[in-house]
């Protein structure tokens, strides 16, 4: 796995790992999967007694307190909630409802028109509870979009696993959903709630005499490339769920499968369709365009000002990774020209924060030979991130992934659904998982990884 570091690092004589800018910390030692699976419900050992899945219409919540998405209870590092419309086609529920809005991109048509268009949303709190109802709104105005899914997460012996090898499915219009989880015990626990785009949160019930705070913070991730990264979860609509390994889910796409192999927070901040020069609208564009739904290429300016807003006081390691979307766009000579636009976007993420830490990934391999376009276009952002090692922790190149790049050899049937393009589950972890093995080795400064836990 080919990779290049922004810096040499040594151990000191009591094993800290110091680097030019003082002490580090490897990205592979704050890796806390949640990858395994709770035991299953047992009435009589537990630890969980009763799990309803996801069902519409009211449970009793007789002896339960509702805590609002506005409550101050949940974490929301990654995220950027802001209230849902009400009205036709929007938040009918009649309780307060909101939305992840991590990117600059808006709604261009029907009864959202203008608003933002919504991130999947990811959330973590702590309680001591016995009964946890999830609570929140499916809108079902998007067109093939009736169906939805979530995963939950749950503390178990000092580890975060999760409740369902698969994420649990439903499919329905739209309408209020709940889903109630009852432990065996009371006994604090972290619970972490990843819900698609088109499920906009309400709050989470727990027992009235419970405790629940804000889980603490974790290492925050920023992912910025195209639709492999989708804000809105994996980009298919359908087949919802399907089994392991080729089901699709929304909850269920490659930064989905970061953050479950890491336990970090991710935000969402990619764009589908874009490349360092392809706006998804099959031209070259200036990272000074901006397309009237709010889109830009990978350092467009409103999509970096964007993320400065939201997320940069919190910061963030913003890691690119690249897609295969450009194709000739950058046009000759190949290697210049990505050097030279992947340099020019550092220099921006420096201009918004000037100690902002960033990782790249490499242009994705599709159809190459050696020395063609892609490979040269590697060449530049490599020469590029090298060239500011204090701002780049590491670059991964991408063009050793797959021995057979063509997309109906191994790219399409182990990673790729029903499209041939996108990612199914067993896909997004599979490329997850490769990308992580060589990030695993990348080293953060200690200062600035406290400061995320700080923020």
């Amino acid at each position: 796995m080919a990779s290049i570091h922004a810096a040499s690092y040594i151990n000191t004589p009591d094993g800290q790992l110091q680097g030019p800018s003082g002490p580090q910390v490897s990205l592979g030692s704050l890796m806390k999967p949640m990858k395994d699976v709770w035991p299953a419900v047992d009435a009589t050992n537990g630890p969980i007694t009763a799990d309803s899945g996801i069902v519409a219409g009211t449970p009793s919540t007789s002896g339960l307190t509702l805590y609002a998405w506005d409550s101050g209870m949940f974490n929301t590092q990654s995220q950027s909630w802001v209230v849902t419309p009400t009205g036709a086609n929007q938040n009918t529920s009649g309780f307060s409802a909101c939305m992840n809005a991590s990117t600059p991109r808006i709604h261009t048509f029907g009864s959202l028109t203008n608003y933002p268009l919504e991130s999947n949303i990811d959330f973590s709190f702590v309680t001591d509870a016995t009964t946890i109802t999830l609570f929140y709104f499916v809108n079902g105005a998007y067109s093939g979009n009736t169906y939805h899914d979530h995963q939950i997460y749950a503390e178990y012996n000092g580890s975060m696993r999760k409740l369902t090898m698969l994420p649990a499915t439903f499919n329905a219009s739209n309408g209020v959903m709940y889903r109630t989880i009852t432990f065996k015990e009371a006994r604090e626990r972290e619970m972490r709630v990843m819900l698609p785009m088109n499920g906009w949160l309400i709050g989470v019930y727990i027992n009235t005499t419970a405790t629940i705070r804000k889980a603490p913070n974790k290492m925050f991730v920023i992912t910025n490339g195209d639709s492999w990264n989708e804000p809105g979860g994996n980009i298919l609509a359908s087949p919802i769920g399907g089994a392991w390994p080729t089901g699709t889910y929304r909850v269920g796409g490659m930064s989905q499968m970061i953050a479950e192999a890491t336990g970090w927070a991710v935000g969402l901040c990619a764009e589908g369709g874009t490349g360092e020069f392809n706006c998804n609208d099959g031209q070259s564009r200036d990272p000074s365009y901006t397309d009237g739904g709010g889109t830009s290429v990978f350092h467009g300016h409103t999509r970096i000002d964007d993320m400065a807003t939201k997320f940069f006081a919190k910061s963030p390691l913003v890691w690119t990774i690249g897609g295969w979307n450009d194709g000739s766009h950058g046009g000759t000579p190949y290697k210049d020209t990505y050097y030279a636009r992947v340099l020019q976007g550092i220099d921006y993420f420096v201009s918004k924060k000037s100690d902002i830490k960033l990782m790249y990934s490499g242009i994705q391999p599709v159809d190459i030979t050696a020395g063609d376009m892609r490979t040269l276009s590697v060449q530049g952002q490599a020469q590029a991130c090298a060239e500011r090692p204090n701002s780049v922790i590491g670059f991964i190149d991408e063009m050793p992934m797959w021995p057979d790049t063509t997309m109906s050899g191994q790219r399409g049937a182990n990673v790729n659904s029903t499209d041939t393009i996108h990612l199914h589950i067993k896909g997004a972890e599979l490329v997850a998982n490769w990308h992580l093995a060589a990030a695993s080795k990348f080293t953060i400064p200690l200062d600035y990884y406290n400061k995320m836990l700080a923020a």
